[in-house]
């Protein structure tokens, strides 16, 4: 990268405040098609069925609107901050004794690439199907609750199939939607909504409120809505296991494969869990970006999940470390290492610069010894390990960003 104007980032595409203005105009212009079809409609509307309209559009359209701000006032900083990290990666990352281009691509060519894939999924433009989506599963949802109450539109038969629908399904939609509010707001704080977010909130209200109206048939009626409020905080992909769990059971169909004993014996090693300092909001979110297993994260690229998630460098090269390091060696033998002050693949890569600079092969032999007796690892295996992950591209690029962005 001897050229900086290769290091260059490529130029700032439209502002993303005059996109988002886009989505702006694309639901006031659809509140105002809904308030003039009410208005030209329902001429003879009285005061308590107009309240009950307002009150039905007004909670219906909460959770795209608080999107929409989070589209408006914390995108653009979002993709600042991504924009600043790579130039300053670019510009720190020659000095260390690496294949620049084999690690980042041809002057810095994958590092570029994030930034844009990021760009694109924060283009406020990508945001209005998943948002229509959420409209829409929130519009139904808040019909079915109401539904009990008032007649906001005479649906005929389908009006009384609403009304008569176990209170379980409300419930669960309830708690579906103060859960999307919630995590909203959790997430407007590090920036940190995409398009898949809204998505997953969307089908968050939708598989909870059917959770819910299954649910009703297990549950005693008096706990029922308390606990279907409740089902609605579960994520979506949880919801998900759950319904086709109990479907499977009324239809008498055999159990998934995954739930063998076998296969879940096989499973077990490579669950996320299985790493430290991960909660269980943590390995949420990572699911939502496709990281379910140790091996899933191992080949992550830390850059792009610290975009992604908005979780500090330090806290993401540390899940990857400890992950890179369980695709060679078994959990207990991960254990037994880290007693002797390795817990990663990058303690390991640099465990073999410090052999090299012993001074002679009795001394390395010691060592080697030493650290293998504490595992079921013998010298050759572990001197082949330590050589292995000191020039592996992943563990490079650990060690690289870490010196940059570790403390961060």
């Amino acid at each position: 990268m001897a050229d900086d104007q290769n290091n260059d980032i490529p130029p700032k595409p439209e502002s993303i405040w005059e996109r988002a203005s886009r989505i702006w105009w694309l639901f006031l212009i659809v509140i105002a098609a809904i308030v003039l079809y009410l208005l030209f409609y329902f001429k003879k509307l009285n005061a308590e069925t107009f309240s009950w309209l307002v009150l039905y559009l007004a909670l219906s359209f909460s959770v795209p609107l608080f999107f929409i701000s989070f589209i408006r006032l914390a995108a653009e900083e979002r993709v600042k901050s991504a924009r600043e990290m790579i130039k300053n990666i670019l510009e720190v990352i020659t000095s260390y004794d690496i294949d620049v281009d084999a690690t980042f691509g041809k002057d810095g060519s994958r590092l570029n690439k994030i930034f844009e894939t990021m760009s694109d999924n924060y283009d406020p433009g990508k945001y209005i199907g998943a948002l229509m989506f959420t409209l829409v599963v929130s519009m139904a949802g808040f019909y079915l609750v109401l539904a009990r109450q008032t007649v906001l539109v005479d649906l005929g038969s389908m009006q009384i199939f609403l009304k008569e629908l176990p209170n379980g399904a409300s419930a669960a939609f309830l708690g579906a939607w103060y859960f999307s509010l919630f995590s909203i707001i959790a997430r407007r704080r590090n920036l940190d909504i995409s398009t898949s977010t809204v998505l997953n909130l969307g089908f968050q209200m939708l598989f909870a409120t059917v959770a819910g109206y299954m649910s009703t048939e297990i549950l005693n009626e008096k706990l029922a809505f308390p606990i279907a409020f409740g089902i609605g905080f579960i994520p979506y992909g949880e919801l998900v296991d759950w319904i086709r769990s109990n479907t499977q059971k009324k239809l008498g169909i055999e159990a998934a494969l995954t739930d063998e004993p076998i296969i879940k014996a096989a499973l077990e090693p490579q669950r996320l869990v299985s790493l430290e300092g991960i909660s269980r909001q943590e390995l949420e979110r990572l699911s939502d970006e496709g990281i379910t297993t140790i091996q899933h994260l191992a080949f992550e690229n830390p850059i792009r999940l610290h975009f992604a998630t908005s979780y500090p460098m330090a806290r993401v090269i540390d899940w990857i470390d400890q992950a890179y390091l369980r695709l060679y060696v078994d959990k207990e033998n991960v254990e037994k290492l880290k007693k002797c002050g390795m817990r990663g693949a990058i303690e390991l890569g640099e465990m073999d610069e410090y052999l090299k600079k012993l001074e002679t092969d009795a001394e390395r032999d010691d060592f080697l010894k030493k650290i293998a007796a504490h595992t079921s690892l013998d010298e050759i295996q572990l001197r082949q390990l330590t050589r292995q992950l000191a020039i592996d591209p992943q563990v490079v690029l650990l060690l690289a960003v870490w010196t940059v962005y570790g403390g961060s």
